[in-house]
């Protein structure tokens, strides 16, 4: 597949993987939307991407709020087009502790890293659909296949 001029979204671009596939992809001659929760990084990995020529929009969102992501997503839509392609990237982790246990952590990890995904894709799936077309995909975390210490 020919990625040269798709519109693809990549959650959780500011930085690591996220930001890594943004800028291979830019290459690639995508139209990137670039969503994450700090738009600092955000910004300046746009500004990366406008360097070399490539075409970006970038919108701020938690993945955990499912209101704040479809509004990025429809921003990204309004200033991009159809999403053709997206990569529900959002993540975070924390040593899970057992004495006492950090029960608010584990919620933060559960609603960006599951929920995060689920909303991203209901936020582009119906598009998807009626265009029949389009591809998802999701990031994930080897702890999701073994768990880890801590």
């Amino acid at each position: 597949m020919s990625f040269r001029d798709r519109v693809v979204v990549i959650t959780g671009a500011s930085s690591g993987i996220g930001r890594a596939l943004a800028l291979r992809l830019s290459q690639e001659g995508c139209k990137l939307g670039l969503i994450a929760r700090r738009g600092d990084l955000l910004r300046q990995v746009a500004n990366a991407i406008e360097l070399i020529h490539g075409q970006c929009a970038i919108a701020s969102a938690d993945v955990s709020d499912r209101r704040a992501l479809r509004a990025a997503m429809q921003q990204i839509r309004q200033q991009l087009g159809p999403i053709d392609c997206l990569i529900a990237n959002a993540g975070v982790g924390t040593p899970t502790l057992i004495d006492p246990m950090n029960i608010e952590d584990i919620e933060t990890m559960v609603r960006v890293n599951f929920l995060g995904v689920v909303y991203s894709i209901e936020a582009v799936l119906p598009d998807m659909l009626a265009r029949r077309q389009g591809h998802i995909a999701a990031v994930s975390s080897l702890a999701g296949f073994q768990g880890l210490p801590g």
